[in-house]
């Protein structure tokens, strides 16, 4: 498809990944499932699938040059720096204005930084599959993964009027259900997890906006005309895709994509996704343990690690930081580091 764009979104900060994600070297631009970063990983998913000078990055000006140095592929103008956060539909307005100047008829697909997505060949057809819809249709389309465990981490959607092949309309959107919702949705084969990435022409999206979210619309419509977007980018709404259009329109439709797809959350999931050592510890070099099973055990530089009779627990290393805390409670890891001084975070 010569008019597919993908549409990057890099601006997280990366709290949940404290020590070794700090505002200025967020999740995304970290090696944490393999030797690439996240973003680079996110980015070379996408080879035989689009020209390299229809990728956009959406990112902060904390971590701008940092992006521009991983990616120096791809043209400078194509990394998109938002003057501060503002969720995800300012995001995404902002990548659609200037993909509907460049392109009228361009089909944005966005996507996060920060997921791991297996195998390619799987999701790059089911990006194709979607993009052929929304070319063709006036779909807001959204990836849905299979369910296979009742996850109270994910959002939800629920399957309505099945339209064709693998599309569904969309009933509901769920939040993060509690456990027994989670075990409901999976046994009922009604729902999927929301993935997070959006398939969609420019022009239909900007339409919604202009329907749903009038006021934000009149910024976008300066945006359309060419204006600088750096200041009045600050003025517009905080809220996300789902809140302003998604959950408003008749036009949102799933697409069933089959496959394996994990958004590593956590430090507790990114220990169940890597694979651990005879006692269930993952851990990085120069780690010793001693009566000690199903921990995450790493360190980011040559220092010697120690730890003596504990379980589930995460002890990371990074920089000036040290992280020791139950891996049941590191959700609230984001919570604790607002209360550090701000070199800390």
């Amino acid at each position: 498809m010569k008019n597919f764009y993908p549409v990057i979104m890099a601006g997280g900060r990366g709290g949940r990944f404290w020590p070794m994600g700090r505002k200025k070297n967020p999740k995304q631009l970290l090696p944490l499932t393999g030797e690439r970063s996240m973003l680079r990983e996110t980015v070379d998913r996408l080879e035989g699938l689009s020209e390299k000078d229809h990728i956009l990055i959406m990112t902060n000006s904390d971590i701008a040059e940092k992006v521009r140095c991983q990616l120096p592929d791809l043209p400078e103008e194509n990394i998109i720096v938002e003057p501060e956060g503002r969720d995800t539909a300012p995001c995404i307005a902002l990548a659609a204005a200037k993909l509907y100047t460049r392109d009228p008829d361009s089909v944005m697909c966005i996507m996060p930084s920060d997921h791991v997505i297996t195998p390619v060949e799987i999701f790059q057809s089911a990006l194709l599959k979607a993009g052929e819809l929304a070319q063709s249709q006036e779909s807001l389309i959204t990836l849905g993964i299979p369910v296979t465990m009742p996850a109270t981490g994910y959002g939800y959607i629920k399957l309505g009027e099945k339209l064709t092949g693998d599309f569904h309309k969309i009933a509901e959107f769920k939040e993060k259900p509690t456990a027994e919702a989670a075990a409901r949705f999976m046994a009922s084969g009604s729902y999927l997890w929301n993935s997070g990435i959006f398939i969609w022409k420019s022009s239909v999206i900007l339409k919604e906006f202009e329907t749903f979210q009038p006021e934000m619309y009149k910024v976008i419509r300066q945006w359309l005309a060419g204006a600088d977007f750096r200041e009045s980018f600050r003025t517009v709404k905080k809220i996300s895709i789902d809140y302003a259009i998604l959950e408003k329109t008749a036009k949102a439709v799933v697409c069933r994509a089959p496959f394996r797809w994990n958004d590593i959350g956590s430090w507790k999931v990114l220990k169940e996704f890597r694979e651990g050592n005879a006692q269930g510890n993952v851990q990085s070099k120069n780690v010793y343990t001693l009566d000690s099973s199903g921990n995450l055990i790493l360190c980011d530089d040559d220092s010697a690690v120690a730890v003596i009779g504990l379980s589930n627990i995460a002890v990371i290393k990074s920089a000036d930081g040290i992280l020791v805390c139950s891996l049941d409670a590191e959700q609230k890891v984001k919570e604790l580091i607002q209360e550090m001084p701000e070199k800390y975070q």
